[in-house]
Formats: C-alpha cells, sequence, structure tokens
C-alpha cells in the first residue's frame, strides 16, 4: 500500500524517538539504502493502442466477375492485432546477462503474440517440455479424476448439445476478393475429425512460435458461430498474413484459386509435424499431424514395359486429387479414368520402347478431397472455364487392391461465373447439426455473409455444372447401412423389389 511522504516523515520521526543515543549516531553518519527515485523512474510506461474504425460494410454477394479491375486491387492497410511486449529497464541501470548473474535459463523468453505465449527457441523448448513432463502428467490425472464427477444433472448436458446452431452466424466477411478463402475455410471447418484432432492435441503446439497457423484456424473455428462480424474480419487478416509468409501468391487482395489456397494450408500444417513430433516427444507424449491422419493418402505408380513385362513402381503422397472433367460422366467414372492404364515412351533396357502407366489408391484417407479441372489455358494463354455438366454423387465408391470404401459427400466449393480470370466462389456443406447415425440431408450454402438452407440432393442437381472441389468423408459400417437403406426407400417399390430378389 503506498504511504504520502508526510506519513512516512511522522514515522520515521516517531521511530527515532524510541531508539537509544548509539543507534541515533549511527544514523546521523547514514547508512547504504535504497535511493530516493525520481519522477521519471516512477513514471509508468504504456503503450496506447489505438483501433482503426471499422470499415464500412461493403456488398458482399455480388458476383466478382469484376473483381480484377484496378479499383478493386487497393492494397487494404493491415490489422495490427498482435502486440508484443518486452520488459523495459529502470533508466541508468545496466542490465545483467545470465552468465554475470550466476542463473542458468530454465525456460525461454515469452513474448506476447495475439495474447498467446510462444517460445522464440525451439531448441529451448524442447529442454523446457522435457522439465514440465511430471507437472503435465500430475495435471492430467487431477483432470481425469475431476471429470469423473458430474457437474450438472441428468439430461442437462444433452439438453445443451442439442440446442440447434444460429446458422445466421456461421457467414466470413469478405475482405475484398477472398471469397476464396472464405469457401475453402468453410469447407475445411466441415470436418469435425480434422478439427478435433487439432483442438486435443494443442498442449503439444501451443507453446511453439512457429504453430502461428493452427493458433488462427482454431481462432476461426472458436469465432465461427459469433455475431461480431469486426471481431471474424480481425481474424480472416490475421490468418491470410500467415499463409502469406510462405505462401506470398496470396499477399494481396486479387482473386485467387481455391483449390491452390487449401493445398497450400494443408501443406504448411503438415511441414510442422517434425518438429512437434519431437516436441510431443519430449513432455512424454504423442504426435500424429491431422493432415496426415485425415488427409493424406498413397498413390502407386505402376510402369510395365510392353516388351518384356517388367514393371517398375513408386509411391506418391497426396492430400488431394485433382480429376480431369469429362462432360455426362460420374465422380466414379472419373476416378476410373484416372486409375486407367494410359500408354508412354520409355526406354527398357530390353529394347522396349513403350510401356503402359496405371495409378491405384495404396493407402485410402479419412477425407478424399477431390479437385476438378474445371480451368485450362487456351492457346492464346487466357483461362477459360469449362462448363461441362456431371454427375455429382452424394456417395462414391472408390476401389482400392480390389477392395472399395465407402465416401459420403460433406463439402463442395462451386465456382460461378462464365470466366476463368474472375467469378465467385461459394461453399455447400452438410449442416453442423445434422449427426451421422442419423441423416436428414440438411445442408447449408455458404456465401460470404450470407448462410441459406438447402439439401444435399439440391446440390448435388444445381452444382453440377460449377461444382470445383469435393469433400468426401469415409463412411463406417453403420453411415453406409444407413445410407443404403435410405437409397432402397427412394426407390419405387416393384424396383425395391426386384433388388431384393435373391440371384
Amino acid at each position: 500500500m503506498p504511504v504520502s511522504s508526510e506519513l512516512e516523515e511522522d514515522l520515521f520521526v516517531d521511530d527515532l524517538s524510541q531508539l537509544s543515543d548509539d543507534s541515533k549516531a549511527e544514523l546521523s553518519r547514514g547508512s547504504p539504502g535504497k535511493p530516493k527515485e525520481t519522477n521519471q523512474q516512477q513514471k509508468s510506461h504504456q503503450d496506447e493502442v489505438v483501433s482503426d474504425n471499422p470499415e464500412p460494410e461493403e456488398d458482399l454477394y455480388e458476383d466478382d466477375r469484376n473483381e480484377h479491375s484496378d479499383d478493386s486491387q487497393e492494397e487494404l492497410p493491415i490489422k495490427e492485432d498482435a502486440i508484443k511486449t518486452e520488459l523495459i529497464s529502470s533508466p541508468g541501470t545496466p542490465k545483467k546477462t545470465n552468465k554475470q548473474n550466476g542463473v542458468v535459463p530454465v525456460a525461454p523468453a515469452l513474448s506476447l503474440h495475439g495474447g498467446k505465449p510462444e517460445f522464440t527457441d525451439n531448441k529451448l523448448l524442447l529442454t523446457f517440455c522435457s522439465t514440465l513432463n511430471k507437472q503435465s502428467k500430475q495435471e492430467t490425472c487431477i483432470k481425469e479424476e475431476f471429470n469423473k464427477t458430474p457437474k450438472t444433472p441428468d439430461g442437462i448436458g444433452d439438453a445443451v448439445k442439442a440446442k440447434p446452431t444460429n446458422i445466421n452466424c456461421l457467414g466470413l466477411p469478405n475482405l475484398s476478393n477472398t471469397c476464396y478463402m472464405n469457401s475453402s475455410l468453410q469447407g475445411l471447418l466441415t470436418l469435425e475429425d480434422f478439427v478435433q484432432d487439432l483442438q486435443h492435441q494443442k498442449q503439444v503446439w501451443d507453446p511453439l512460435c512457429d504453430a502461428q497457423l493452427l493458433r488462427e484456424f482454431l481462432a476461426i473455428k472458436d469465432a465461427h458461430t459469433s455475431s461480431d462480424i469486426n471481431s471474424k474480419r480481425g481474424l480472416l487478416y490475421s490468418f491470410k498474413d500467415v499463409v502469406s509468409v510462405q505462401a506470398p501468391e496470396f499477399r494481396d487482395y486479387e482473386q485467387k484459386d481455391a483449390h491452390e489456397f487449401i493445398t497450400s494450408v494443408l501443406d504448411q500444417m503438415r511441414n510442422l509435424s517434425p518438429l512437434l513430433q519431437d516436441i510431443a516427444t519430449c513432455m512424454g507424449q504423442t504426435y500424429t499431424c491431422p493432415v496426415e491422419r485425415n488427409m493424406v493418402f498413397q498413390m502407386e505408380n505402376i510402369r510395365t514395359c510392353k516388351r518384356c513385362r517388367k514393371q517398375s513402381r513408386r509411391d506418391e503422397v497426396f492430400t488431394n486429387l485433382s480429376l480431369d472433367l469429362f462432360p455426362g460422366v460420374s465422380v466414379e467414372e472419373m476416378l476410373q479414368e484416372y486409375q486407367k492404364e494410359t500408354e508412354s515412351e520409355y526406354k527398357c533396357d530390353c529394347g522396349g520402347r513403350t510401356s503402359g502407366q496405371r495409378s491405384t489408391f495404396k493407402t485410402m484417407p479419412k477425407v478424399l478431397i477431390l479437385h476438378l479441372k474445371r480451368f485450362r489455358f487456351t492457346s492464346d494463354y487466357r483461362m477459360e472455364k469449362l462448363h461441362y455438366a456431371i454427375k455429382l454423387q452424394s456417395d462414391l465408391q472408390v476401389s482400392s487392391n480390389e477392395v472399395n470404401t465407402c465416401y459420403s459427400l460433406v463439402s463442395t466449393v462451386s465456382h460461378l461465373g462464365y470466366s476463368g480470370e474472375g467469378g465467385h466462389y461459394i461453399c455447400d456443406s452438410v449442416h453442423p447439426d445434422d449427426s451421422p447415425d442419423k441423416p436428414t440431408d440438411r445442408w447449408l450454402t455458404f456465401n460470404d455473409l450470407k448462410v441459406v438452407k438447402t439439401t444435399g440432393v439440391s446440390v448435388c442437381k444445381q452444382q453440377k455444372k460449377s461444382a470445383y472441389i469435393l469433400f468426401y468423408k469415409k463412411q463406417d459400417v453403420h453411415e453406409f447401412l444407413a445410407s443404403f437403406l435410405d437409397q432402397m426407400r427412394s426407390l419405387p417399390q416393384t424396383t425395391r423389389h426386384a433388388c431384393m430378389e435373391k440371384p
């Protein structure tokens, strides 16, 4: 509690009256003590944070076909929402190094970035993580014991979970030609297992400075149901800036390709995996990359000499698969066409000059992301869009080593517009309240901030000429049976009986 100077003087006089003569003489000669602070040293140093005035809302739902005009390419100010604070030493007081103080650093220096603690030295982080291993295990035991005790009466927790989502709050504001980013994020946020894998391993990656991309992505997830548009706008600015550090092609505010953006985001998340696995080992834990666990799969390329039949095999890793577009065909047929054998020139040791080459799935992902090649370059190097209508399937069977894997469509990113040099991206996804065990065919259409209800059947019909990126989720046995029964019920009774007859 601060004491005024007059009160300090009175207390000092009272104390002197109680001292002996020898003590008074000692005090009169002077003794070392804390020097009186000057007004300059007592002044607190604070940074004044001035927030920008919110920009006026723009019409976000018009076609972005003219988004590449010179007027729309004006560079926007970068939002500074990350504040770093440093320790300020008193004037005239030289800093002492750890060596001079005889102090061995146990934990690395921390900085505040967006209110989150970050380790600025990855090597020192590994040492620090190992020292926290015992403490982390103790905290885990305490949490497990605490969770055993029910905190709410029976039925209340289920009632809270059953509260319907306000779809009007699920939209994302357009920062200027960023519909490609909004649609990509809406598609990724639909993948619940992927998002949960990120959340459950937050203890491993959150202290790492380089994991800012994961932090920003989950921040958008946490604010997904918020009605605060300005807060969402700030989070989208931050996410875009972080992605642009390693992918500078996304730094400006021109229209970009949604497939290239999704691929870049997933690759950047994968590149963090080796370091995070080392950190997890030091903490006595394990880390599994959410991208590796959900999206990554292997394709085996087999080349066969047409003369001697000698084969060579090579594996490739993918996060998504790009398929050639053909008019009037289904997604399954495009996948089968991708895996067909093609002939190519090949010089073999036997003297053969041709070979057959084909690709097949070696592993199957939990989420299969398919990219339909709707754009191609013309002879004069212009981007042309293919408006081929395809058969968009809600259920997909993919063959891998003579084993069929069943997938369900959960999200699509579509490109609207006639030109490959402009247009507008939207996303259609399953309703967040729709349960896999009891599918209701409820879907939502995300058009930046605008969100409207739709159905999976409508999406497959309406987006057959504009579907660009497809997200398919692997079905378990229960989901497959439920989907099969729904399809059987939709058939006419005579057809249904014919399907059920024994051969």
